[in-house]
């Protein structure tokens, strides 16, 4: 984790990507895997499709576990991002909203898309969230403690 916690700061919750996030990943392997069975074109036509089915599923992977969400006593810190990585540190103070979005797989799944509303016009968006609702208490929970509400 690379968060680097403030005098008196802990961290009261992490978030992290639902399982959900492989599924269109896999959806290409399946294809990929199945134009494999059904063509066999030599070796370099055989290597390209398994590389075809393996990239995306790999880049998903990294991605998952490179994503992290953190709510601590004082701010909410999310950051992402393989090849260049994206921070958000904001302080509980300035949240002005969440907001929990969700279809119906995914909330067959536990899992949903979150907007953080802060002062600017557009919400702040973490997609494919594992446990959203957990997320938002915990994240309620700590806006509450640090506005003294």
């Amino acid at each position: 984790m690379a968060i680097n916690l403030q005098d008196g700061e802990i961290i009261t919750y992490t978030g992290k990507l639902h399982w959900w996030v492989y599924f269109w990943a896999l959806v290409w392997a399946v294809i990929c895997v199945a134009v494999f069975i059904s063509i066999d074109r030599g070796f370099v036509w055989n290597l390209v499709l398994s590389l075809a089915a393996a990239t995306p599923l790999a880049i998903v992977h990294i991605q998952k576990k490179m994503a992290e969400f953190v709510i601590t006593n004082l701010r909410l810190w999310i950051e992402w991002g393989i090849l260049s990585r994206t921070t958000l540190d904001i302080p509980l103070i300035k949240i002005n909203d969440v907001i929990i979005k969700r279809s119906m797989i995914q909330m067959i799944l536990n899992c949903g898309n979150i907007g953080i509303m802060t002062g600017n016009d557009f919400p702040t968006g973490v997609k494919d969230l594992e446990n959203p609702k957990d997320f938002l208490a915990a994240l309620n929970k700590a806006r509450a403690a640090a506005t003294g509400k």
